[in-house]
């Protein structure tokens, strides 16, 4: 959807400059009307979704990535309510509430509703890859050093209903908590845990490493790497060893110069 353009005229010379966003704007302000509900039965999440999507066009689905998709779960009557916001708003909340984010279609008006993290990050090494990146292809690489706190356990909680589950990473003793989250949508074990996961999964070293490829058809890997899948990047070999490492895209982002089509990617890589 094109949003906005600039125009600009000098002696011999006229250039337009054309911003455009995913369609999914049309569900956030200014374009969609904001709303208020309240709903005093018990809603599933995927429900509510649906609802805030009623009559739009758009469609939510849920991928499953490495066993992991986003759960639903039962929001008791009472304890679904909002003010003043626009669908976008809404569907993003109930997302984040799973430990979820959205990544919009290119080709259809359909949101991926996926895991933030399709596996933890301590699990990469068994994981599938979506996408292989031979060193061959790199034409230039920086990391951006980014080291978290290293949490092993996290309290996740409801606050007027729900349940309260304290997650622990898988053999650990649990005995680095992470601050306490308290949301009124996590009512549930089942997306608790799943909240707690993608929490944990959040810390430890790690840098941001950014790294530019050609674009490649459909036809040729690694093809167009898109945010929320995993990589491995196929680096040179040290000292006769192989220094191939996995990470998380974040971000892409696609230029042009003399010809030439390249693609920017922001990978979560950790250690």
């Amino acid at each position: 959807m094109i949003e906005r353009y600039t125009s600009r005229r000098q002696f011999g010379k006229k250039q337009y400059s054309i911003y455009g966003t995913s369609r999914t704007q049309l569900l956030a302000a200014p374009y969609a009307p904001q709303r208020s509900k309240s709903s005093t039965s018990n809603i599933n999440a995927k429900q509510a979704i649906s609802e805030e999507l009623s009559n739009t066009g758009f469609t939510a689905q849920y991928p499953t990535l490495n066993d992991y998709s986003t759960p639903d779960w039962i929001i008791p009557g009472g304890s679904f309510s909002y003010q003043n916001a626009p669908p976008m708003k809404v569907i993003a909340r109930l997302t984040s509430t799973a430990g979820s984010v959205i990544i919009p279609a290119r080709d259809s008006d359909t949101l991926n509703i996926q895991p933030r993290y399709p596996a933890s990050p301590r699990k990469w090494n068994d994981a599938t890859m979506d996408r292989i990146i031979p060193a061959s292809l790199v034409i230039s690489l920086n990391a951006s050093w980014r080291p978290e706190p290293e949490y092993n356990a996290v309290y996740i909680s409801g606050t007027h209903a729900g349940v309260a589950v304290n997650v622990k990473r898988q053999g650990s003793a649990g005995n680095e908590p992470a601050p306490d989250i308290l949301e009124d949508w996590l009512t549930e074990t089942q997306v608790n845990t799943e909240r707690g996961r993608n929490e944990l999964a959040k810390g430890g070293n790690q840098s941001v490493t950014t790294i530019e490829i050609p674009l490649t058809d459909s036809n040729t890997a690694p093809g167009l790497v898109e945010p929320g899948q995993l990589v491995e990047v196929r680096d040179s070999l040290l000292n006769g060893t192989s220094n191939n490492w996995r990470a998380l895209c974040l971000a892409t982002s696609i230029g042009s110069s003399g010809g030439k089509v390249t693609q920017r990617l922001e990978l979560e890589r950790h250690y």
